[in-house]
């Protein structure tokens, strides 16, 4: 970070940008496992990111349970897919959870359901959505990282037509009550470069229907953007301008990785139903 701190803040999104990809091409492309560490990685870093937010607002939670909690589930619902254990065992993950107010009970606390409320919204908002990547790259036991590379490459397509069209010519306010910097040319920019993507990937990725890409690319276009506007609202809510700074030119991994927070619930949902 002090190296790229000489350059420009495009710059350094830029660069840390292509390192980024290129860690994360190669660990979802590598095998299952590498995939496995590398989301799980992103994960438990934009839920501790998630809980320290909220520390700094003076709203507690009990983040290394949550942790724990958060980490456990995810390895759980990889095992699951992957084949190595039944879909029963999440039944040990329900109990671990539930004794979670058996600790507050003996805590002493002032607000102890403010602590379980905060700590389980950061499972659901933050772990929840990455474990149903394992709906996406497994398939009958079987690991593909085909479809789930695809999102990313379509979603990344997005965010980055979204940044450029934004800058040089964004205008109209899409929601400026939450984000005052987003604007209706970025989100067409993004939209326009996205389906783009699509197209020019479909050549290559045909583990699919044609129609169910141009599906997933418009839930992508569409969800990503309300997630990235619900991140918004939480930081705003909070008085907080970026999640943290680990990622230069980017913020935090939880700035990093808001859409995808929506865009996988509505993308697994639409995979396995339809």
């Amino acid at each position: 970070m002090k190296i790229l701190q000489k350059f420009t803040n495009l710059q350094q999104r830029i660069i840390a940008g292509i390192i980024g990809l290129a860690i994360m091409i190669t660990g979802i492309c590598w095998n299952e496992w590498s995939f496995f560490v590398t989301f799980l990685v992103i994960s438990l870093v934009c839920l501790y990111e998630f809980y320290t937010l909220l520390e700094k607002s003076n709203i507690q939670s009990d983040k290394w349970f949550g942790l724990i909690l958060g980490g456990s589930l995810y390895v759980f619902s990889f095992l699951i897919h992957a084949g190595w254990i039944n879909f029963e065992a999440l039944w040990v993950i329900y109990i671990f959870s539930v004794t979670l107010f058996i600790i507050e009970l003996y805590s002493k606390k002032d607000n102890p359901f403010q602590y379980i409320a905060f700590t389980l919204l950061g499972i659901f908002y933050v772990i929840l959505p990455f474990t149903l990547l394992q709906w996406v790259v497994f398939d009958n036991n079987e690991y593909d990282y085909r479809i789930v590379l695809m999102i990313l490459l379509i979603l990344w397509a997005n965010d980055i037509g979204a940044y450029f069209t934004g800058m040089y010519l964004g205008k109209t306010r899409l929601f400026e009550r939450i984000s005052p910097k987003k604007t209706w040319e970025g989100f067409i920019g993004g939209a326009i470069f996205a389906l783009l993507i699509t197209g020019i990937m479909l050549t290559i990725f045909t583990s699919l229907h044609t129609l169910t890409w141009w599906l997933i690319a418009v839930i992508i276009i569409i969800t990503a953007t309300y997630g990235d506007l619900v991140e918004s609202m939480f930081k705003r809510s909070l008085s907080i301008k970026d999640s943290g700074n680990i990622i230069p030119g980017h913020g935090g991994f939880l700035d990093r990785f808001d859409g995808l927070l929506l865009v996988l619930p509505f993308v697994a949902f639409f995979l396995k139903f339809f």
